[in-house]
């Protein structure tokens, strides 16, 4: 485990909303100021994954995310005083109602737009947050396909904790039949996967689609493999994990995907 603690879902909402889903190196670079990107994170200014503090933090796509955590950000002028200095002017736009529309020509100039009204539907507010989070989560499983077989994957499973507890009483839980309906599948499914990492001592013990991950039980030792799983039985317990590992997988990538286009503007 490492240092790394759960953002509050309130400040990860705040943080949101103060952005309107707008990423704030396109935003701020003019790049995309829209919301079409395929989705967002939530990064730490600082890079210090255990500083939580509102301030710290801002709101990036996938691609600007990577850039920025990368070494090469500092050539690519994506340090901190600039996220700091962009973020503060979209929060601005943001609170006056006056976000920008314009995109980059390839000559590079900028062709300005008139300025877009913040969606009025709160669903649809409240859809994007809940967005933010489920993509961090759905990017991080799917990346790792079938490799989840044999990974405990601490950080995913806590993360799901953290942010997908008492789900029916979540501020993120939209209030349209349409919307709702997606969401408690898309929980369902995570929730089906969390609850597929327990521990177990044996083979014998683990439900069909489950094999205790790396072989080792919560003390660390290795588990017993009986002779009845030896010669080709245990492999195929691993087909049958995989496959049911990549048709969760499946269904949550076309979740998010249905929820991301009911969020576009």
């Amino acid at each position: 485990m490492t240092g790394r603690k759960s953002i509050p879902q309130k400040v990860q909402s705040n943080v949101i909303t103060s952005s309107a889903s707008r990423c704030v190196i396109c935003y701020g670079t003019r790049e995309n100021t829209g919301v079409t990107y395929p989705g967002f994170q939530i990064a730490h200014i600082d890079k210090n994954n255990a500083n939580n503090s509102e301030d710290n933090l801002a709101l990036l796509c996938f691609h600007h995310h990577n850039l920025y955590d990368s070494t090469f950000s500092q050539g690519k002028n994506y340090n901190k005083e600039a996220i700091i200095a962009w973020r503060q002017a979209l929060y601005d736009d943001v609170a006056n109602n006056r976000l920008v529309s314009s995109f980059k020509q390839s000559s590079g100039n900028f062709i300005p737009m008139q300025s877009v009204s913040l969606p009025t539907d709160e669903n649809i507010i409240t859809l994007r947050n809940y967005l933010a989070i489920a993509g961090e989560i759905a990017e991080a499983l799917c990346s790792d396909g079938t490799l989840l077989t044999f990974s405990i994957a601490d950080r995913k499973i806590d993360f799901i904790e953290s942010n997908f507890s008492s789900w029916i009483t979540s501020p993120l839980r939209c209030r349209r039949r349409d919307i709702v309906s997606l969401q408690d599948e898309f929980n369902s499914i995570l929730w089906e996967i969390y609850n597929s990492y327990e521990f177990y001592g044996s083979l014998d013990e683990a439900p069909p689609h489950i094999i205790p991950m790396g072989y080792y039980n919560h003390n660390g030792y290795s588990i017993i493999i009986g002779e009845q799983d030896r010669c080709g039985v245990l492999f195929e317990k691993m087909d049958i994990r995989d496959n049911w590992i990549l048709s969760k997988l499946e269904r949550l990538r076309d979740l998010y995907l249905l929820m991301d286009n009911m969020a576009m503007d």
